[in-house]
């Protein structure tokens, strides 16, 4: 009786820029999409032909293939402005048996286009509002034979960790190393060049530039996934309840729950120390240090802070920051000011009686040096004419 297969479709509609379509609920997400993601690449070099994949973790083994959409249907492969890739491929135990490269090799597109043909179909015309989550396909039985499924002749061993490269020719060589192997393994061929490989795992490859069996460094690259290539999460775990909480900033897990008996979301962590200034030392160093000029000395002759007798501030202890060492700047370079206006004499103010009200006297008048004088409106002095000739 065979070992029943689920489903794994990824590629986008023709309205909507969501990639995962079919992805079963045991799998680890994390696990599908960074093996989906070494073999697609964001669709490149796949006009040449497919690339095929074998990749297992401890629970799992997935087979599959990243390929052009127009191979595979003749109606669901454009959103009218280019040409779409996809990744067609099916999930079983780790105990189920894979087919050999040249049964894979020959049966993929015919094998991959029905699957791709139902699932795309559900979602190809729907708008972003109308998309459901990710779809959880059913176990159905493998779309190949069993005379697909013989082992190797030869049983090649169990491979070292690192990458391995072979020659286009032997790719046979490195499929049948990830049907035979135990521990988590990647395996792609179809590769045109060496250089299409960019990631760091425990990978073996076979590219059509490679002109030997050889070992190969790879780099880790840098986080650049493929469009709709993040974390799928399409569901909550069976059993679980409550809303899924965010990673810290600068983790790189998928989306977690809180443990039991958690009363929040998982704490962030800290922010990283910025680096000191020049000149100076940690994130307190002074102005001057950033500029690399002499910080000015304190006024001459003011007392030391711990002899003005003030009660200490509520901010005693305090790095001082940006706003403390402007204002600081701004009183030493005004108190010689301040302190020469002070230290000059000033003249003395004249002193002032309070007038007295005249006194009217008793059935007379004002006298002439309590009346107001009157202004008179001034004239302008006429102009001088000019005498006429006689």
């Amino acid at each position: 009786m065979p070992v029943p297969w689920m489903p794994i479709v990824y590629g986008r509609t023709r309205r909507v820029d969501r990639w995962w379509r079919v992805l079963p609920s045991s799998i680890d997400p994390e696990w599908a999409r960074s093996s989906v993601s070494a073999v697609v690449r964001g669709g490149k070099g796949l006009a040449a032909g497919p690339r095929l994949l074998l990749a297992r973790d401890r629970r799992l083994v997935m087979v599959g293939g990243a390929v052009q959409a127009a191979e595979l249907s003749r109606t669901m492969h454009s959103d009218g402005q280019r040409e779409l890739y996809c990744f067609v491929g099916w999930v079983a135990s780790a105990d189920a048996p894979v087919p050999s490269a040249e049964a894979f090799e020959r049966g993929f597109v015919t094998w991959a286009g029905p699957v791709y043909e139902h699932w795309m179909a559900l979602d190809w015309d729907l708008h972003q509002a109308q998309l459901e989550s990710v779809r959880d396909g059913p176990p159905s039985d493998p779309p190949w034979g069993a005379e697909d499924e013989e082992p190797p002749a030869r049983a090649p061993g169990e491979p070292g960790a690192g990458c391995y490269a072979f020659p286009e020719d032997q790719r046979s060589l490195a499929w049948d190393l990830g049907r035979s192997a135990v521990a988590p393994i990647t395996v792609i061929i179809g590769l045109r060049s060496l250089h299409d490989v960019d990631a760091a795992r425990r990978l073996l490859v076979a590219a059509a530039d490679v002109p030997r069996p050889m070992s190969v460094e790879i780099a880790p690259p840098a986080p650049r996934p493929s469009p709709g290539l993040s974390s799928p999460l399409p569901r909550p775990s069976p059993g679980s309840s409550g809303p899924l909480s965010h990673p810290s900033p600068g983790s790189s897990g998928p989306l977690s729950r809180p443990g039991p008996g958690s009363s929040g979301p998982l704490p962030r962590s800290a922010p990283s120390a910025r680096p000191a200034a020049r000149g100076g030392s940690g994130p307190a160093s002074d102005l001057w240090g950033l500029v690399g000029r002499v910080q000015p000395s304190a006024e001459p002759g003011a007392p030391p802070p711990s002899a003005q007798g003030s009660p200490p501030s509520p901010d005693e202890g305090r790095q001082p920051g940006f706003l403390d060492r402007i204002q600081r700047r701004a009183r030493t370079m005004f108190a010689p000011r301040e302190r020469r206006a002070a230290e000059s004499p000033q003249p003395a103010p004249e002193p002032r009686a309070d007038p007295q009200p005249p006194v009217r006297p008793p059935g007379g008048s004002w006298p002439a040096t309590h009346l107001p004088p009157i202004e008179r409106p001034r004239s302008d002095p006429p102009e001088p004419q000019e005498p006429e000739d006689g």
